[in-house]
């Protein structure tokens, strides 16, 4: 299926925010990630936007305790996925897991602009492993994002039948116990269609962290497929797909 909002032969682009739990509780996946976001997910990523002429625009916060903070790019814009880019690596060494606050910081960062006629649909990944500090203002937080570009009615209710205009994607990262709060995860994820299965959290679990460039490009081809949907916004019916095997299996 082509996307027929940017066009099959557009430069398009897509706004890529990864939130990344840097407390102490990841000391150990922590190194993995560093690699990978230097290594596998970066070289996967670049090979997607090549494929499908995009340009990934990153931006990468960091959370523990205290105010999330910027590691790549900044609030009013990202920096584009290159050949050059260069990751520096992450310690996990917060004492804090202040998830909600970081998923409140994308709301207030995430931009109309973002979601433009070249734009796909913004993409947000939680990589952590739970146990937030303040459970209830992830739901919270991960709710206000959800619906921050739906339209509501006069008395402020949201509008039936729209298409959710981000991707939010949980990563769950197992503790060397195997351990890790999935709830946590779904509350923040979006609902749709995984691997074929109808109303599921985009929500994937993680232990080994070795195929985290597979998981960063369906992603990709999630909010691809998303973004293709513009026109079938007064469809109920019609939910974000993704895929975890073959990414050409579908889109485009």
């Amino acid at each position: 299926m082509a996307n027929e909002r940017l066009g099959p032969d557009a430069d398009g682009y897509v706004h890529m925010f990864i939130l990344i739990d840097t407390s102490g509780s990841m000391s150990g996946a922590i190194e993995k990630i560093n690699m990978a976001m230097s290594g596998d997910i970066k070289t996967k990523l670049l090979e997607i936007a090549d494929d499908k002429n995009l340009k990934i625009l990153m931006h990468v916060l960091r959370f523990d305790e205290g105010q999330p903070r910027y590691v790549v790019g900044t609030e009013n814009g990202g920096v584009e996925l290159t050949d050059g880019f260069i990751w520096t690596n992450l310690p996990a060494d917060g004492n804090r897991t202040y998830t909600g606050e970081a998923i409140e910081q994308v709301y207030k960062d995430m931009k109309v602009e973002f979601i433009g006629l070249k734009a796909l649909n913004p993409i947000v990944i939680l990589i952590t492993d739970g146990y937030a500090n303040g459970q209830i203002l992830v739901k919270d937080a991960a709710q206000k994002l959800k619906t921050k570009f739906m339209k509501k009615d006069k008395s402020g209710d949201l509008v039936v039948g729209q298409i959710e205009k981000l991707i939010r994607v949980g990563i769950g990262v197992k503790t060397p116990n195997g351990d890790y709060q999935r709830n946590e995860l779904e509350d923040f994820a979006t609902i749709g269609t995984l691997n074929e299965v109808e109303n599921q959290p985009f929500v994937f679990e993680v232990e080994k962290l070795d195929n985290l460039g597979d998981i960063f490009t369906n992603i990709v081809v999630a909010s691809l497929y998303a973004s293709s949907l513009a026109s079938q916004e007064d469809d109920p019916a019609v939910t974000p797909k993704m895929v975890t095997t073959d990414p050409d299996e579908e889109i485009i």
